[in-house]
């Protein structure tokens, strides 16, 4: 009996006694196409130019949000005495360049360095307000409101 199970198993087990059933080749409709092109792993033939470009700006916060967490880890290292938040900051900060190198192969560089250096102070005002409780003056909301301002002008009007 153990034989017939053991016989049976590898029976089962073996290559080339039955074969899966063909997989049906799918139909993407072109929108379908079009929006998944924004995932990096998708094929880059199907990515319009607007796809490419969207997919830099994806970069590009992703660049903002390592730099966020690298200069959060500045404070955690506490003068780069702590091994842990110091590797950590490194590695931020490595991230953080490599993603913005991908992002400005496809959008302007001042446009690119205002969006990064804007977005990445307010966000880490904003992380030392919430996470260490240090306070921020109107004069400081202020000139965080110009900063955007500024952003935004560099991004309607001042890029060509």
């Amino acid at each position: 009996c153990p034989a017939l199970i053991i016989r049976a198993a590898a029976s089962f087990f073996t290559p080339g006694k039955a074969k899966d059933p063909p997989v049906p080749e799918m139909k993407i409709p072109q929108q379908a196409k079009e929006q998944l092109a924004f995932f990096p792993g998708f094929p880059h033939n199907v990515a319009s130019k607007g796809g490419q470009e969207m997919t830099s700006y994806l970069f590009l916060f992703g660049a903002i949000a390592a730099e966020v967490f690298a200069t959060t880890m500045i404070k955690f290292a506490d003068g780069f005495t702590k091994l842990l938040p110091t590797i950590l900051c490194a590695a931020g900060y490595i991230l953080c360049y490599a993603l913005f190198g991908k992002a400005v192969e496809k959008i302007n560089l001042a446009a690119a360095y205002a969006i990064w250096c804007g977005i990445g102070i307010i966000a880490t005002s904003f992380t030392s307000f919430f996470l260490f409780h240090e306070r921020i003056s109107p004069a400081g909301y202020l000139g965080m409101a110009l900063i955007m301002a500024g952003c935004l002008l560099l991004n309607l009007a001042g890029t060509r």
